[in-house]
């Protein structure tokens, strides 16, 4: 499955994006300049992850820098939770 991005809440002072799919390779670069797109009309991104299948290394990072900087990752699985908390770890 491909990386599908939609926005589906508005509110002028932040954006909930709904991510469905794999977020691996190319679809690591296109998710982090969509979060970069809407924190700088917004200040705050909410990511639900809830129907995200995968994510790689560079996902996995690409997640972390990005909840270090005004955006949220929510309703996402379990897996996923604890890939962040197991990287977030790391030294």
């Amino acid at each position: 499955a491909v990386l599908r991005i939609t926005k589906i809440k508005e509110d002028g002072s932040s954006v909930i994006l709904k991510v469905e799919g794999r977020i691996m390779s190319e679809g690591v670069d296109v998710l982090k300049l969509e979060c970069l797109k809407w924190l700088d009309q917004n200040g705050k991104v909410q990511l639900e992850c809830s129907a995200v299948s995968y994510i790689d290394e560079r996902g996995v990072e690409m997640l972390k820098s990005m909840a270090r900087n005004n955006v949220r990752i929510v309703r996402c699985q379990a897996f996923i939770h604890d890939l962040l908390n197991l990287a977030r770890r790391k030294p």
